[in-house]
């Protein structure tokens, strides 16, 4: 419908339903994985689907960019549709039918308190709080090094700094394979090791010539998908109540770092330059890792207890 729209407020209003829809796959994707998947291999499977997100985000990009050039937009929004209908009629078709399927009583006393319930659980409080830091740092770098590479002395072309986002590749490999390892390893060490590699390619963006800011790029990419996929499935493993809940409270936290820090890291970008921007992004992650940290001592101290 985008493709054949006639104004810009028809634009605006279907692009608002589209994101209204989106928002929902997020949550109820990690609660069908944490619900449908033996514990000891949603890590794993996580980092598929968050894999599966950045070559998607990538592709979508490509395909779209590429047949605007040639023909239109309208063109390129219209195939870009067609082919989230095929995909939508494949999976209808072939994804296997629950095996786990609990009864859940509805309505808005309901909600309200599964709501609470996820809010009350505080070692979910501290995920949420590394998904609101790692999104919004990520958000924040690659809004603002567009800035600083278009402008002297890189003066980059928008199609070279377009090419940017082929660093989703690394965060391709890296949830996937930081997915399994938190499945062999622990969330909390995976996390905090992802979290490192994360400070260090930010870190290394500061470096004056370009290849440091791509290779910094690269890593930095690396680290926070990886976190991503590891903090995404450690809220499953930490919440034995309803699942959907607590993953729709994380990707809400998610995102709202995106909207927050996403938007701060201007500020930051205008008063001290590029260097203000990664002081406000290694603050955040190193506040990630106290968090985890005191996060991964408090499961094992329940642990120990236990047994």
């Amino acid at each position: 419908m985008l493709g054949f729209s006639g104004s810009f407020e028809a634009i605006l209003g279907m692009r608002l339903i589209q994101g209204l829809l989106l928002a929902a796959f997020p949550s109820l994707i990690i609660a069908y994985i944490n619900e449908e998947f033996e514990p000891f291999n949603v890590g794993t499977v996580i980092g598929i689907y968050i894999s599966g997100t950045t070559v998607g985000g990538l592709f979508g990009r490509l395909v779209v960019s590429a047949i605007t050039d040639f023909v239109s937009w309208r063109m390129g929004l219209i195939v870009i549709g067609i082919l989230y209908l095929a995909v939508g009629i494949a999976f209808f078709m072939l994804l296997p039918k629950p095996k786990y399927q609990r009864q859940r009583q509805s309505g808005g006393l309901q909600l309200i308190k599964t709501f609470h319930t996820a809010l009350a659980n505080k070692k979910l409080l501290w995920i949420y709080l590394v998904a609101f830091l790692i999104m919004g740092s990520f958000v924040a770098v690659f809004n603002f090094i567009s800035y600083v590479l278009l402008a002297p002395p890189y003066s980059l072309s928008q199609t070279v700094v377009g090419l940017l986002f082929v660093v989703y590749l690394f965060g391709t490999f890296s949830s996937t394979y930081m997915g399994r390892l938190s499945d062999q390893h622990g969330n909390g060490r995976v996390l905090i090791l992802g979290l490192l590699i994360m400070l260090t390619g930010g870190l290394l963006t500061l470096l004056q010539p370009l290849v440091f800011k791509f290779i910094g790029l690269a890593i930095f990419t690396f680290g926070m998908l990886g976190s991503h996929s590891v903090a995404c499935g450690w809220v499953g493993k930490l919440n034995q109540g309803d699942k959907a809940q607590s993953s729709s409270m994380y990707m809400f936290f998610y995102y709202a770092g995106a909207s927050s820090l996403g938007t701060l890291g201007g500020v930051f970008l205008e008063s001290y330059g590029w260097s203000g921007v990664i002081g406000m992004v290694a603050a955040a992650v190193i506040i990630c890792l106290l968090v985890v940290v005191r996060l991964e001592l408090a499961v094992r101290q329940h642990l120990l207890w236990h047994h």
